[in-house]
């Protein structure tokens, strides 16, 4: 399902668009927060995670 999403239209000027798609390795990618933006006082809010499991 798409996300709701709204265009605006310019007639004086051309409209040009295309569909991007990409998709990482499923289970070789893992999702944490960057190590600089963690602290002690700051801890992740989520555990580390595959690409898959944060799809699902």
């Amino acid at each position: 399902k798409s996300i709701l999403h709204r265009g605006l239209v310019n007639k004086e000027k051309v409209r040009i668009s295309w569909a991007v798609s990409c998709e990482p390795p499923k289970e070789k990618i893992i999702l944490k927060p960057l190590p600089e933006t963690v602290t002690e006082d700051q801890p992740p809010l989520f555990e580390p995670r595959t690409f898959s499991q944060h799809i699902q």
